[in-house]
């Protein structure tokens, strides 16, 4: 017969082992179960009425109906997307970051030091269109392609002014600057889109950056789109040719767009999201409104994602032995 102490052994391990297997279905769902189980918060690194913000809104709308959780969408504009990559950085795996891949592939080529790890903090999840970017001039400048842009900058050296999205599209605007070998000045702005206005009123003379954010510009006609990236001409401007048929295909560059995962999300999640998102985003009536601000569907996994990711960046690589620019 079992004595006392042995029958008190034996409930302590009986305990133990349920605390175990208590702890271990209480660990489980974080990583298996259903996700997500409670509000998305989906981070862009743009400002409001950008074209990623607009198609975040698009897609996290559908996102929140099919998951009857809330998703929210932030701009963290400012820091050449940095401000938003380290805000994913440090977030929950209910973080995630909606971004084209232009926001930060250049940041190798421009920065001594850097505040994250792309390998490790930036995970691919799925891959949903690739943005399209155009030159704009203010429409009174007469100008109608690039050759007139060159010309008029070649004509009147040191007194145009042209600003252009953070990294990728400034890269571009460089080399096109430099390949021309024109005397053109660049103005920042914190959020490319506050300088739609300067362009407008003809404070600047050029901006290369998403087309959407023209849009109101053109129908106005205070704007005028000259030249678009990508292979094919874009159905939001379709008069409008693009940088490779004007000869010059490396201010031609599409950026690609697609979400990322926190670190710290599981691989169970990030595949249950890569579908979820991937259905939503093939839906005719996202693609359609995806077009309309200017983006071309290109859904994929993440390893097309990340395949598209590694494509740029050795794009990007070719520029910046074109145009290096001292580190910061």
């Amino acid at each position: 017969m079992a004595s006392v102490m042995d029958i008190f052994a034996v409930r302590s391990i009986l305990r133990l082992g349920a605390m175990v297997i208590a702890g271990t279905a209480a660990f489980t769902p974080l990583s298996a179960q259903d996700w997500p189980q409670r509000t998305v918060k989906v981070l862009i690194p743009f400002g409001p009425g950008s074209s990623t913000d607009i198609a975040a809104r698009i897609v996290s709308d559908k996102l929140q109906a099919a998951w009857g959780k809330p998703v929210v969408v932030e701009p963290r504009p400012g820091g050449d997307a940095f401000v938003a990559i380290n805000a994913l950085v440090s977030a929950d795996d209910h973080t995630l970051l909606l971004a084209p891949s232009s926001a930060f592939v250049a940041h190798p080529y421009r920065y001594a030091k850097v505040s994250y790890d792309r390998e490790r903090d930036l995970i691919p999840v799925a891959q949903m269109s690739a943005a399209i970017a155009g030159l704009a001039v203010p429409a009174a400048s007469g100008m109608t392609s690039l050759k007139d842009f060159i010309d008029g900058a070649r004509a009147n050296p040191g007194t145009l002014n042209v600003a252009a999205a953070p990294s990728t599209s400034e890269m571009m605007v460089d080399v096109f600057l430099k390949e021309q070998n024109l005397q053109v000045a660049k103005v920042p702005y914190r959020d490319i889109v506050q300088g739609v206005t300067d362009l407008t009123t003809s404070r600047i003379q050029g901006m290369f950056a998403a087309v959407t954010i023209f849009q109101a510009g053109v129908e106005a006609k205070t704007l005028r789109v000259i030249s678009v990236t990508g292979k094919n001409r874009t159905p939001v401007a379709p008069g409008v040719a693009t940088a490779e048929e004007q000869g010059h295909p490396k201010f031609g560059i599409e950026g690609i767009i697609g979400v990322f995962a926190q670190r710290s999300m599981a691989a169970e999640a990030r595949a249950k999201l890569a579908k979820d998102f991937l259905k939503v985003v093939t839906e005719p009536d996202v693609t359609g409104r995806l077009t309309s601000i200017g983006q071309v569907s290109a859904p994929g996994d993440a390893a097309v994602f990340a395949a598209s990711i590694a494509r740029q960046q050795a794009e990007f690589e070719a520029i910046n032995k074109i145009v290096p620019v001292p580190l910061k």
